[in-house]
């Protein structure tokens, strides 16, 4: 659907948000978590791998 005639949508907002999530990577994300993916991946790369079924 479109807008009324003259009318025009304005999703400017969306990418002031997805400058400022790309640019603090590792930030804040609430109640005391921050973002360590890449610490994650880290100790999951260093981890033995189990090929145990069982």
């Amino acid at each position: 659907a479109r807008p009324a005639g003259g009318f025009r949508v304005d999703y400017g907002f969306v990418a002031t948000v997805d400058r400022e999530i790309m640019r603090d990577l590792e930030r804040d994300v609430g109640y005391g978590i921050t973002d360590l993916w890449d610490e994650i991946v880290e100790t999951l790369q260093g981890a033995p791998v189990s090929t145990d079924t069982e």
